[in-house]
């Protein structure tokens, strides 16, 4: 009787031992050529751990996991693993949290599909692309953080996340797929930002609880049913004219405008404001409006986009009121041909730091800088400037207003409290033995006058040597050659204007202008000479328009240490092309047949041919008469025409590459 019982007694113990063992025992194998798992049934956490990418798991049951997935709670990457494979963890629908390491830089389609208990995730910010069906029906998903880095946001990304009440998607996504979040029924207001171009068709269908989207790209191309089945009182807002007008439209939705894109601000005046970049380009003839309300000013609920004002050449009048409380605004351009400026123009713009009156501004009206809160200087170029009353209120004290000796801005100063001046001084000499330079302290044009070359400074410094004062240098017909470090670490230098009678340009002459992004080279040069444009961080796009011209030597350093995304435009079979190609810089050749309007053409008016895609316009050489600028806000950058000729002239004016072409 005892050994029965004793050997019952080691049965049961047996047992015990043996159930005991089975609740502790980590399930674990391969996921990956380096990559392994492991399993405790007892916390349900699954650990994925190793180095690499995991295997992809198209079919289900093919899953190491896939008896027990919906015995999973929480899933652990560890570091090291650099990618979620195919459908890795789909139908695990207990799971409640994922942690998912910096090394994962890639997360595959379908990868958290069916895990319907996940409430929220944190993507790494290495990851770019939001797969197709990645969080498909995770109905228990609140949110989701999405990286600055995600370009896309795949077909049924987030399909049927029921509880999905907020997402933020980042500036850089350019695409949004088909279905990708439909039916999101708690999903309340979405906003998308400039780089959205693309929302394919059904992308938020029945989001049933959706009120408010704003679209800020005005051209993203929007799909079919695209907001289809939201809520009855959904807004759609966006930009006057845009895509999303025309789309609320069709389809019956109420829109709210973010503000006017483009229109007219003078009688004979447009603006147009690039959402992308943040510049208010204003263009035409004459003065601008004057805006005494505020809703009257067409950009006004624009104002937190606008960084930057460019007045093009042809406005004379900045309007009263004009860019009142653009707050953002750290960049003003003013041309020659502005000879007032209106009371408040620039009233409560808080970043502005400096701004630049030209000598054609005869009049400032009252308050004009009144309450810009930054404001470091202004520069008066006309000396007889009639000053309104006030300008400064507001304004940090000790604000330096510059201007000639002598002037009104001298005697404004010294009487208003508050303000210091600062005396202009033209600078003028010598760069060669018939070579003479001037700059303009208002404007920062540094020109180059005379016959002849330019003296080389490799043994003494350059006149021009490190000046942040340079913005533009302006060379005259007559001088043939540029020498060794003429312009080197001229910092600010921004724009260079090259003639036909320059045959040479010397080694470093342009060396380490690093804001510098674009030059053109006429056909009289006939020697780039190595290292001239070396270091100049920021030049993006060069063109050489003579097709025999000789580009540097077999070091191929002509352009070193500028930046990777440089562009060489030049004739098809030039040595232009034989450098770029030897020296693995992008060449784009030149096309004359792009846009060629007619022969018999003799006069063009303004705005003809605006917002044109064509970069190269050929313009007839019986063409006479361009009234301002016809391809304004165009992607036009050549002009092609006969030397000497009006569409010549017309490039130089505006800013135009222009290349001599008689075919």
């Amino acid at each position: 009787m005892k050994r029965s019982l004793f050997l019952v007694l080691v049965l049961a113990l047996l047992l015990v031992l043996f159930c005991s063992g089975t609740a502790m025992a980590d399930y674990s194998g391969s996921c990956g050529e380096n990559v392994t798992f492991s399993f405790q049934p007892g916390t349900g956490v699954l650990t994925i751990s190793g180095t690499g990418d995991m295997k992809a798991y198209v079919i289900p049951s093919d899953l190491p996991w896939y008896s027990y997935r919906e015995n999973i709670t929480s899933i652990v990457i560890d570091s090291g693993v650099t990618k979620l494979g195919y459908g890795a963890f789909d139908g695990c629908s207990s799971v409640t949290s994922v942690s998912i390491p910096s090394s994962v830089t890639s997360i595959s389609d379908v990868v958290f599909a069916n895990c319907r208990s996940l409430i929220s995730v944190d993507i790494p910010d290495g990851v770019t692309e939001i797969g197709r069906y990645l969080f498909y029906r995770c109905y228990s998903l609140t949110e989701v953080t999405i990286p600055d880095g995600v370009t896309r946001i795949g077909t049924c990304a987030f399909n049927y996340c029921t509880s999905l009440t907020d997402v933020t998607i980042p500036d850089g996504v350019t695409y949004i797929g088909y279905d990708a979040f439909r039916a999101c029924t708690a999903l309340s207001s979405i906003t998308l930002p400039n780089s959205v171009s693309s929302i394919k068709d059904n992308a938020f269908y029945y989001c049933s609880s959706l009120s408010y989207v704003t679209i800020n790209n005005p051209d993203a191309a929007i799909g079919t049913d695209a907001f289809a089945s939201c809520s009855s009182d959904l807004l759609l807002r966006g930009w006057t004219p845009s895509t999303a007008e025309t789309y609320a439209d069709e389809a019956g939705i109420s829109f709210e405008s973010l503000g006017t894109r483009l229109g007219p601000c003078g009688d004979s005046a447009s603006f147009e404001l690039d959402h992308i970049t943040g510049t208010l380009t204003i263009r035409g003839t004459g003065d601008m409006y004057d805006y005494y309300s505020l809703r009257d000013i067409p950009w006004y609920g624009c104002r937190p986009m606008i960084e930057t004002v460019v007045i093009e050449n042809g406005i004379t009048g900045i309007g009263y009121n004009a860019f009142l409380d653009c707050m953002d605004l750290t960049g003003v351009t003013i041309p020659n041909s502005v000879t007032a400026v209106g009371s408040m123009a620039f009233r409560g713009c808080f970043s502005l730091t400096e701004l630049v009156l030209p000598g054609s501004v005869a009049a400032v009206g009252d308050y004009a800088f009144r309450d810009c809160g930054a404001l470091a200087s202004v520069t008066v170029g006309n000396p007889n400037a009639a000053l309104g009353d006030d300008l400064f209120r507001g304004c940090p004290s000790g604000v330096i207003l510059r201007g000639w000796a002598g002037s009104t801005a001298e005697a404004y100063a010294q009487a208003a409290s508050g303000v210091s001046f600062e005396p202009l001084a033209a600078a003028s000499g010598r760069c060669g033995e018939h070579v003479t330079w001037s700059l303009d302290p208002v404007t920062g044009v540094l020109t180059l006058s005379g016959t002849g070359a330019t003296w080389n400074y490799n043994k003494t410094p350059s006149p021009f040597e490190g000046s942040s004062s340079i913005r533009s240098v302006e060379i005259e017909n007559g001088v043939t050659g540029l020498g060794i470090y003429l312009f080197s670490n001229c910092g600010s230098l921004t724009h260079v204007s090259i003639p036909n009678s320059v045959s040479f340009i010397e080694g470093s002459a342009f060396y380490y202008c690093t804001a510098l992004t674009n030059v053109a080279i006429p056909t009289g040069v006939t020697d780039l000479r190595p290292l001239c444009f070396s270091n100049c961080s920021s030049l993006i796009d060069v063109t050489i328009l003579n097709p025999s011209c000789v580009i540097g030597d077999t070091d191929y350093d002509v352009f070193y240490n500028c930046p990777s995304s440089l562009v060489i435009h030049g004739w098809a079979g030039s040595t232009a092309e034989a450098y770029a190609q030897a020296a693995d810089i992008s060449f784009l050749p030149l096309d004359p047949s792009a846009f060629v309007l007619p022969a018999n053409l003799t006069a063009i008016q303004a705005d003809a041919f605006r917002n044109i895609a064509a970069e190269s316009v050929r313009i007839p050489a019986g063409v006479t008469s361009i009234s301002g600028n016809p391809f304004a806000g165009s992607g036009v950058k050549y002009i092609y025409g006969a030397p000497g000729s009006r569409a010549e002239s017309f490039a130089r004016d505006y800013g135009y590459v222009f290349v001599p072409y008689t075919g």
